[in-house]
């Protein structure tokens, strides 16, 4: 377990690529950092495990589906369907960044931003410095608090292969 330090403006203590829970507080529209591109984008804030003294702020690009340069799902995409219980490439038919709604299927709202305040979601992140020194951890991957992941890359376990009592010669058995 990760120890988690009380706010007092500094940035919280997580371990990179733990799961931790994270309930959906608030959120806000705006711009990237002319440095960084100057892209829409939602800025959520998350308490860490349902502590709001403990918030992460993470910034998603309004931009939906795959991203171009890796072919992995966008954050947002990720986000959004993390609270759907829907595997993270699910592909999105719309995200409306004025009023925070989304759909998988044309003109069809499946959600709103508003609908997810105060759910949770896992979220597994990294530390990263920033320019003044310190670190600021900055959430990778989203997954649904409420459905639970496989822990082989998502493929369906098999079976276990059963005996019957009369297929087992106890002479080819080795203890």
């Amino acid at each position: 377990m990760a120890r988690i330090t009380p706010s007092t403006g500094e940035f919280v203590q997580l371990e990179d690529f733990e799961p931790y829970k994270f309930t959906f507080k608030s959120y806000e529209f705006g711009y990237g950092d002319p440095k960084y591109g100057t892209k829409r984008r939602v800025e959520v804030h998350l308490a860490v495990n349902g502590n709001e003294d403990d918030l992460v702020y993470d910034w998603l690009n309004c931009a939906i589906n795959k991203q171009a340069g890796t072919g992995a799902p966008s954050k947002l995409t990720e986000f959004l369907n993390a609270f759907a219980g829907k595997p993270a490439g699910t592909e999105l038919a719309f995200f409306d960044d004025e009023t925070g709604e989304w759909g998988y299927e044309e003109e069809k709202t499946y959600g709103r931003l508003n609908d997810l305040l105060e759910h949770e979601v896992i979220g597994r992140g990294q530390n990263k410095p920033r320019e003044d020194g310190a670190n600021r951890y900055r959430i990778q991957h989203y997954q649904s608090a409420t459905t639970k992941a496989k822990s082989n890359g998502g493929k369906a376990r098999p079976a276990p292969a059963t005996a019957e009592v009369a297929d087992v010669d106890p002479a080819e058995v080795p203890f």
